[in-house]
């Protein structure tokens, strides 16, 4: 944009999100008024803007979505400016298919593009009458609340039980088989998966689980060994040599040492989770290949190693790589009925190198804490352990993950299952995230 003085009057300029789609903090609002601006310099025409307001597959957009007060500042701020906007709003589940929640965002929108000057407290306050009756106040406090904390729904306990609650409180307001009860009985259904998710994070994990604390490489004592990053599966590299303390995986039903060691380091680099891991094997008996290719089951009948992990946002997506560097990746959040689980990419870059008696692979996992497209990488905000005392005085915000690492050698005579957090001797499926381990960058 710096290389361009002026642009032509037959070219139009167009701006993805070109105003807020849900942040109410003025620093989002500043920087959007400034990209227009600075747009605006280049042009003799208004600008339009695209508005994405639901990721378009809405896979994981579980979280109430309302944001009347961001929509109307950021139509007021820039109706001297924009001429068009291009407003997306998903049909599929989770969009207008709940029109409880989902019809808010797309009312205020056009009020407004209707009379940019209007007042939004009185709009809301006609609209949560008439709308609501006599749960107006309630359903007021659970959708300002549910906009003001959007980010922390559905990862954070607290706030998440905040909002259920209020929710209760404005159902318990109105007469059920009444007009108003029936429109709150849609939100009601919406917020099904969200409820799921509250129990989901307060369940108490087991005691005695492990826990893998994972090398920050952004720190300075890290500079030389971070650059010297080669991904060829070797695991030479000072990368992961600087500091070498690999985790072992046992038996996965007694805990025991296996026969075959498996032994992983994973490291915290630019955004990313990386995960170093050795598997042994006896030079008689290499691995098995099930496919080389991508995801295919087949991967599956042969060696292959499992990762399944829980971000503080999603619950939870599943890895799997085999010595020939095929990978299969799915989502576990969403039902595996049509292949949907399928839909999901975590965008891994994977490099596996076999030797004599081991094979070893190197995996880049990217990690975005938006949700705008909930189909590529994995989403979470850095995974941290705060100081306990940050915790106890409410300045600090713990946000771990947890996972599992399995290794499976399929098609050999000696089936052997290992894993880092072994699930004991009655387990009936890997997939249990209650024994997942904790992990955290430290």
């Amino acid at each position: 944009m710096g290389n361009i003085n002026k642009l032509p009057d037959n070219v139009l300029v167009q701006i993805t999100n070109g105003r807020p789609i849900r942040e109410l903090n003025d620093e989002v609002h500043e920087y959007t008024g400034e990209l227009r601006k600075q747009w605006l310099a280049k042009t003799n025409n208004p600008l339009s803007v695209t508005l994405n307001y639901t990721p378009f597959t809405n896979r994981g957009a579980y979280r109430p979505q309302y944001w009347p007060h961001v929509i109307a500042r950021g139509i007021q701020a820039c109706r001297d400016d924009v001429w068009r906007e291009d407003v997306w709003l998903s049909s599929s589940k989770g969009g207008l298919h709940f029109p409880g929640m989902s019809h808010l965002n797309p009312y205020v929108i056009s009020r407004f593009w209707w009379d940019a000057d209007q007042d939004v407290e009185a709009l809301l306050e006609e609209y949560y009458c008439l709308f609501y009756g006599p749960a107006a106040d309630e359903m007021r406090a659970f959708i300002e609340f549910c906009e003001m904390e959007y980010a922390l729904l559905g990862a954070d306990a607290n706030v998440t039980e905040k909002a259920l609650a209020l929710f209760d409180k404005a159902k318990a307001a109105a007469p059920p088989d009444s007009v108003y009860g029936r429109r709150i009985a849609l939100v009601d259904e919406f917020l099904h998966t969200l409820r799921t998710r509250a129990t989901q994070i307060n369940m108490k994990r087991p005691e005695g689980l492990p826990e893998y604390r994972v090398i920050d490489m952004a720190k300075d004592n890290w500079r030389d060994a971070r650059d010297a990053l080669t991904m060829d599966g070797k695991l030479d590299e000072a990368f992961w040599t600087a500091y070498h303390h690999p985790r072992p995986l046992r038996d996965v039903r007694t805990g025991n040492t296996p026969e075959h060691k498996t032994r992983f380091m994973a490291r915290w680099w630019k955004d990313s989770l990386y995960f170093g891991i050795r598997c042994e094997f006896e030079e008689s008996e290499p691995p098995v290949i099930g496919s080389e290719h991508d995801n295919d089951p087949a991967i599956w009948q042969g060696e292959h190693l499992e990762l399944l992990i829980e971000t503080n946002k999603h619950s939870y997506y599943q890895i799997v790589v085999n010595p020939a560097g095929g990978i299969i990746d799915l989502d576990r959040g969403v039902t595996m009925k049509g292949g949907k689980a399928y839909e999901w990419s975590s965008q891994a870059e994977v490099a596996t190198h076999v030797g004599d008696d081991y094979w070893s692979v190197e995996l880049r996992l990217p990690v975005t804490p938006s949700d705008e497209d909930p189909l590529h990488q994995m989403i979470g905000n850095r995974p941290f352990q705060a100081k306990q005392d940050a915790l106890d005085s409410g300045k600090g915000i713990s946000l771990p993950w947890h996972f599992n690492l399995y290794r499976k050698r399929s098609g050999t005579k000696d089936l052997e299952t290992t894993a880092f957090s072994p699930l004991g001797p009655d387990a009936k499926t890997f997939h249990d995230p209650l024994r997942f381990a904790r992990i955290y960058v430290q």
